[in-house]
């Protein structure tokens, strides 16, 4: 039964890592600056600070993702980082839903899977409770 709760355990966590590696993917293609302007749309960022909010995300996301996947110091490092990642996500979408409502793409996987805000959350809620 232990080794099945191991088994189960990594399998999540390759596939937590996998959403972020891909949502990380889904944000670069066909276009960044897509991404980059919700950050201006919502009025977190203007045009000279969208572009390195953006790419950090970005770049979280895919650290995230290889982390999972790697099954590096889970509890200690990647599970706290995992967590809070969404956890920022959820409040940016909650600001996007208050500026623009719950209306739009949420930009959780960009142009290529649309999402509402409120699907976003509730993605990432989703994402937490795997990640617990």
């Amino acid at each position: 039964m232990q080794m099945l709760k191991v088994i189960v355990a990594a399998l999540i966590s390759v596939g937590l890592g996998l959403v972020f590696i891909y949502s990380g993917y889904t944000k670069l293609y066909p276009l960044i600056e897509t991404f980059e302007f919700t950050f201006v749309d919502v009025g977190i960022a203007n045009w000279y600070t969208a572009p390195l909010i953006a790419r950090v995300l970005i770049g979280l996301e895919f650290f995230t993702g290889l982390l999972l996947i790697l099954n590096y110091r889970l509890r200690k490092f990647t599970l706290p980082l995992t967590i809070g990642l969404l956890s920022f996500f959820i409040v940016y979408l909650l600001v996007s839903i208050l500026v623009s409502g719950n209306s739009g793409n949420c930009g959780c996987f960009g142009e290529h899977h649309k999402m509402t805000p409120l699907q976003g959350i509730l993605k990432n809620c989703i994402m937490i409770a795997g990640a617990l």
